[in-house]
């Protein structure tokens, strides 16, 4: 049970992998308008943009879902009025790539998603 109560952050880690489509748009829906204006919208997912991730690591939980690209989410978050919009890629197997095949399979192996309402 929700209550009409505003927040000035929400936080979901590694939450947003766990649901289709349908629910992630009624969940950012739940977010931006329980946001204070001015209130931040921190998420973390798999970086799908990994080959690793995408094809080998996502299917290690049987519980995802949905493999989310960043312009996805982006577009998702745009279109519900969040306006300012940031990503950051997070956990890198490998601190140095030689190539940028080195970097799409030990590149981050997370992104992290910072949206202001």
């Amino acid at each position: 049970y929700l209550t009409d109560k505003e927040f000035a952050c929400i936080s979901a880690f590694h939450l947003i992998e766990h649901l289709q489509i349908p629910q992630l748009f009624d969940f950012l829906v739940l977010a931006r308008d329980r946001l204070v204006k001015g209130g931040i919208l921190i998420m973390e997912t798999p970086n799908v943009e990994n080959i690793f991730v995408s094809t080998l690591t996502f299917n290690y939980d049987y519980t995802h879902i949905t493999k989310l690209p960043k312009i996805v989410i982006k577009r998702l978050l745009q279109f519900l009025g969040f306006t300012k919009i940031e990503f950051i890629y997070l956990h890198p197997a490998k601190d140095k790539y030689d190539t940028r095949y080195d970097e799409l399979l030990y590149g981050p192996q997370d992104l992290a998603i910072i949206a202001y309402k």
